[in-house]
Order: structure tokens, then sequence, then C-alpha cells
């Protein structure tokens, strides 16, 4: 199964069955995206409602433009190695903030080699953008 074969890549095989047969005995129903939409379930509703508010402020924000044109921007207030500068502080920072929300779910929902994987990644993507420049 291929489930199976990708929570081998991120746990061991003991973990994965354990994970694959609370799978099996937990399924929940599938439903289809307009059942989603327009579903006569409250829960539903809501939770599409505040998915939907979250990712429209994230882009009203503006958040998304400064991560992905920050250097550019800051560039026209100093030099550009100090912009870049700025810019990696500013990348760690969202990394510790992250590096947090890991460890809380960690503790909360168990998820410790994914998160820990996918920490380790972000950690070792800021250290090669420090030494590019």
């Amino acid at each position: 199964e291929e489930a199976e074969r990708v929570l081998l890549l991120v746990c061991t095989r003991e973990e994965a069955a354990e994970v694959m047969a609370a799978a099996r005995d937990n399924q929940q129903e599938v439903i289809s995206w307009g059942e989603v939409a327009w579903s006569s379930e409250t829960r539903r509703r809501r939770m599409l409602l505040a998915a939907c508010v979250v990712a429209t402020a994230s882009s009203l924000s503006g958040v998304n433009a400064l991560t992905t044109f920050g250097v550019t921007l800051l560039s026209s207030l100093m030099p550009a190695r100090d912009a870049v500068s700025v810019f990696v502080v500013l990348t760690l920072a969202k990394l510790l903030a992250t590096a947090a929300g890991c460890f809380l779910m960690v503790w909360i929902f168990q998820r410790r080699q994914l998160l820990l994987g996918s920490y380790t990644m972000m950690a070792l993507a800021a250290v090669v953008l420090l030494q590019a420049f």
C-alpha cells in the first residue's frame, strides 16, 4: 500500500504497522468537494469557513509578498548585503516560530519523526542560505 511505503520513510516498521492498524480501525466516510462546500452539517461548514478566512487573511496581510520579495523590498531601503542579512534574520525568526510549533505538535499529536525531519530540512536550508551570502 502506498501509505505504508510513505510511512516507512519516516518511521520504523513497528510504528508504521501501528499507524496503519489505527487507520484501518478508524475508517472515516469519504465525501465529495460539493458535500464539503454545501454541507448540511454545521461542523463542516465552520471548518471550511475557518480555512477560507485564514487563507484570505494570509493573502491580504502581504505575508506572501514579503516572503517572496523581501530582499528586493529591503534593497530599496539599504544596501543589498544588509537587506539579505535582515531577511536571513527574519527567516531564522520564522524558523524558530515553526520549531516551537513543531515541538507543540510533537507533544500534543505525537508526530515526532515527520515534524523533526521537516524541521531539520528547514534548518539546513537556512544554513545554506547563510552560506550563499
